[in-house]
């Protein structure tokens, strides 16, 4: 190569925007319908968001679906009309760059309890004192608690109670009818479930 050389720089101007995160968290994410996700819990909303000026927009999902897109970070408020119901709130930032960051949280409501059980007699006689046993179909099975009353003084709060044994009245000579209940509560309801036992005197 021949001829003068020369070097020439030019500045470059490179931005790095800052980190933003999709912060947000729930006190509470299983409750009784209607479940408002935003009621008040503790004196506080339900669902709250760090803000970050960082952050240009927070767009809202529920289940996908867009419900909500606003530079104020507030949760817009979403409602679960119904037993059994969930859904999944999704929140999405974005910087003035257009950087994103996500982040979800499932809610759910709690199905009602209803009460029920089977019982059969295990007794090998018709008369004379009989031992029953009992079935417990209470729905949902494990989402409860339970006190037995089997009309007799007995109680019992486990979910199948062990056989229990029903005496006749062999006093008067006159037929004994016990009446055995069930109340069953779990944090949404109490129901209850009640069926009637004769036993004969021998």
């Amino acid at each position: 190569c021949s001829g003068a050389t020369s070097n020439t720089s030019l500045p470059i101007k490179v931005i790095v925007d800052a980190v933003i995160k999709a912060n947000f968290s729930a006190q509470i994410t299983s409750g009784c319908a209607p479940f408002n996700l935003n009621q008040l819990v503790n004196g506080t909303n339900n669902i709250t968001v760090a803000a970050d000026p960082n952050i240009k927009t927070y767009t809202w999902y529920a289940d996908n679906n867009v419900i909500n897109t606003s530079s104020n970070p507030a949760f817009p408020n979403y409602s679960l009309s119904a037993d059994g119901q969930s859904v999944t709130i999704k929140l999405t930032v974005t910087n003035a760059l257009g950087c994103e960051d996500s982040k979800s949280i499932t809610f759910n409501t709690i199905n009602k309890v209803t009460a029920g059980f089977t019982m059969a007699d295990t007794s090998p006689n018709p008369s004379g004192a009989q031992t029953y046993q009992f079935t417990n179909t209470s729905a949902p099975a494990n989402a409860a608690t339970y006190q037995w009353d089997f009309g007799n003084g007995a109680t019992s709060t486990a979910a199948s109670p062990p056989d229990h044994v029903f005496a006749a009245d062999e006093t008067n000579g006159i037929d004994k009818v016990y009446t055995v209940k069930l109340p069953a509560t779990n944090n949404c309801s109490v129901n209850s479930a009640s069926q009637q036992i004769t036993v004969y005197p021998s």
